[in-house]
C-alpha cells in the first residue's frame, strides 16, 4: 500500500513539473508563434492542463533551437520515442 501511495506522489509531482515545464516554455514565446499555433497568452495554463483544446490534447517537445516548440498530438507519442 505504501507503494501505491508512494508511487502516486512521485507520478504528481512529475505530472506538476512537466505541466510548469510546459508553461514556461509557451511564455517564452513571442505573440507571433503562439498566434501560430493557436495559442493566446492568456490561454497558455488552460492549454497546458487540457482545458483549451479537450478534443486535441497535444504533447511539447524541447527542440535544439530555444525559439520554437513542436506540437505533437499525444496519440503520436510513441513514434517520437
Amino acid at each position: 500500500m505504501h507503494r501505491t501511495i508512494l508511487g502516486g506522489l512521485i507520478g504528481a509531482i512529475v505530472r506538476r513539473y512537466r505541466r510548469r515545464r510546459a508553461v514556461v516554455h509557451l511564455s517564452e514565446l513571442n505573440d507571433h508563434l503562439l498566434r501560430d499555433i493557436g495559442i493566446k497568452r492568456s490561454d497558455i495554463r488552460h492549454v497546458v492542463d487540457g482545458a483549451g483544446r479537450p478534443e486535441k490534447p497535444v504533447r511539447i517537445d524541447r527542440p535544439a533551437r530555444p525559439q520554437t516548440l513542436l506540437l505533437r498530438p499525444i496519440a503520436d507519442r510513441r513514434a517520437v520515442r
